[in-house]
């Protein structure tokens, strides 16, 4: 499974925009190499339900058909899994 953290540290339309365009470049490249293989992104919890859940966020996941892996930073478990919308 590949997968891209994704943190929001700066300003959260900067930092998605990024992250979307570094997924942009490495996706095709990533499924040339294996192309049975799903990629992920990331995210915190908190990050999810205040970015992600509903809103803008998940109209971009649902256009990017990005699935998510929604973790607990501090204890390092995935918490939810959110599939290709």
């Amino acid at each position: 499974m590949a997968h891209h953290a994704y943190g929001f540290a700066r300003s959260d339309l900067a930092d998605l925009t990024q992250t979307l365009g570094q997924l942009a470049i490495s996706r095709p490249r990533l499924h040339v190499m294996a192309p049975h293989r799903v990629l992920y992104l990331a995210v915190r919890q908190a990050t999810y339900s205040a970015c992600f859940a509903e809103g803008e966020g998940e109209l971009l996941l649902e256009r990017q058909h990005m699935p998510l892996i929604v973790f607990d930073p501090r204890t390092e478990a995935i918490v939810q899994w959110v599939p290709r919308l």
